[in-house]
Formats: C-alpha cells, sequence, structure tokens
C-alpha cells in the first residue's frame, strides 16, 4: 500500500519524505558562514585561496596549526602568514 501512496504523490508532484530529507540535507551541508560568503565557498570547493584565489597546495601548510585554518578560512599558507603577521603586530 506504501508503493501505492508514494506513485501517487510523485504523480501529484509532490515528495516523498525522503526526497525531502534529501533536499534539506543538500541545502544545510553548507555552513552559514559558506552561504553569506558564496564566492569564498565556490573558491574553496575549487581548490583556491577566497584570499588570493591562487590554487591550493596542501604541501604547503607547516603545521596542524595551519592545516585547522586552511579547514575553516581555505586560506593558503601565504596568506595565512600575512594575515597572522599582520594581526600580531609584525
Amino acid at each position: 500500500m506504501k508503493r501505492n501512496q508514494t506513485k501517487k504523490r510523485r504523480k501529484r508532484g509532490r515528495k516523498t519524505g525522503v526526497e525531502l530529507m534529501r533536499q534539506v540535507k543538500t541545502e544545510w551541508q553548507k555552513r552559514p558562514v559558506d552561504r553569506i560568503f558564496r564566492e569564498g565557498y565556490e573558491l574553496k570547493t575549487q581548490g583556491k585561496c577566497p584570499t588570493c584565489k591562487q590554487p591550493i597546495n596542501v604541501e604547503e601548510f607547516r603545521d596542524e596549526l595551519s592545516w585547522k585554518e586552511y579547514e575553516i578560512a581555505g586560506m593558503c599558507q601565504s596568506c595565512q602568514d600575512k594575515v597572522f603577521e599582520e594581526a600580531e603586530g609584525g
């Protein structure tokens, strides 16, 4: 009986519960900050730094902290160095 109900829903153009959950999950996989700064998110998904827009070389990260910052902001090591040097007053 459930199959018939599912077919009826699809015929009427309504989505099933499973289809709705897939849609919601897909829409909310991005963090809120990624939805706000869409260009940065797109560059990160392309393997580019959102700051300088150059390709990311994962071998250039010096330590675990640099890697974590990359995961958060998507910045390459060079941009991280510039940003945090300025923040530290260097």
